[in-house]
């Protein structure tokens, strides 16, 4: 008997038709590695501007396996419950796959995310990284400022220094682990309706919370994405997160969850073996994310509480992280010249998308 699969892609409209055609692709490499009895729907829940308008695209499809659905006004936790109340409906299926369109998965990823999912499991989450800075030389066009965040943002996930990082129990690694990306999941429909809250805000940090841990599973396989490259934009989507958590009454649980548990001087330890066993370079990103992690979590915490965001005076702005005073006053100087827009407040409180100035890439795997 032939069984159906169906795939929701929440996908907006800076999302555009090469990254639509790569994300057809890259599907249709991974249903092949299924049964032959399987047969697909894929489903793209488009947003953005023109669709709120009324003015819809076609994104020149004539896969009869893709259907477009034009969902205005609405962000992407809006458009996967959108999708799974569509989904229960019909009584299509008890369990769907959402994955965005802008990563690169793993060829057999679906087959392995089928296989993991075990008889209790609701969830089955997969492993994710972002793309190696080489690979996007000749592809993606990044300042040097962006470069520079890039890196920041992935500062405690370099592999050479996670078996140090292991040694001391660095506490970052348990939280990185705690992190579920709602980017390539199986997700049992009923469960995929309300797992995003009341108000359909952030989603991973709901997740997480809305669903027992013993009821995920996380698959042997893995996703590529494009990592963040703007201060501003990192601290938006924290944002959302924490938005989210004072709507359903955890902001400070939410707080003590992003935080580090580790001192000052213990990071300055684990960065001076950092140093003597990898490179300064990698120590000093290290501790730039240790900041980062930290102030980051205080300015978003106070923000939403409506007090004035957390402003270390700076006795001086040095050049190089080479402590986490050091880096504590790099991170704290680039947020006091942070200022958002009513508009981008609007992002922050769940409405829109992040990274909206910033194309979509679809990234050939070197």
């Amino acid at each position: 008997m032939m069984q159906e699969i169906f795939i929701g892609v929440p996908f907006h409209e800076n999302e555009n038709r090469k990254v639509f055609s790569r994300c057809v692709a890259n599907l249709s490499t991974c249903l092949a590695g299924l049964d032959s009895d399987i047969s697909a729907q894929i489903f793209f829940i488009v947003n953005g501007p023109e669709t709120n308008q009324r003015r819809l695209r076609s994104y020149g499809n004539n896969d009869p396996r893709i259907r477009i659905m034009h969902l205005p006004d609405a962000n992407r936790a809006a458009s996967v419950s959108h999708f799974a109340n569509y989904i229960n409906e019909q009584g299509y299926s008890p369990a769907i796959f959402i994955t965005d369109a802008d990563i690169y998965r793993e060829p057999d990823c679906l087959l392995k995310m089928q296989e993991a999912k075990g008889n209790g499991t609701v969830l089955v989450a997969t492993q994710h990284r972002v793309y190696p800075l080489d690979w996007l030389k000749n592809q993606v066009k990044l300042s040097e400022e962006e470069k520079f965040w890039y890196q920041v943002f992935e500062g405690d996930k370099d592999p050479r220094i996670l078996p140090i990082l292991e040694t001391f129990g660095f506490s970052g690694l348990d939280i990185n682990k705690m992190k579920i990306k709602e980017s390539l999941v199986l997700v049992d429909t009923n469960i995929a309706i309300g797992m995003h809250g009341k108000y359909h805000q952030a989603s991973e940090s709901l997740i997480s919370r809305a669903i027992p841990r013993e009821k995920i599973a996380i698959a042997d396989t893995w996703f590529y994405h494009m990592g963040r490259v703007s201060l501003k934009d990192h601290v938006i989507a924290r944002l959302r997160h924490f938005y989210s958590a004072k709507i359903e009454g955890f902001l400070e649980e939410m707080y003590q969850s992003e935080i580090l548990s580790e001192s000052p001087e213990e990071l300055n330890l684990i960065a001076e073996t950092i140093v003597r066993k990898v490179s300064i370079e990698a120590a000093e990103f290290f501790l730039l994310r240790c900041a980062l992690r930290n102030l980051v979590a205080r300015y978003c915490i106070d923000f939403v509480s409506n007090n004035l965001p957390y402003d270390q005076s700076l006795t001086f702005y040095p050049s190089r992280a080479i402590t986490y005073k050091d880096a504590e006053a790099i991170v704290n100087h680039n947020l006091k010249n942070l200022i958002l827009s009513k508009s981008e407040q609007v992002v922050a409180m769940g409405n829109g998308i992040t990274q909206v100035e910033l194309p979509r890439y679809a990234i050939d795997p070197k």
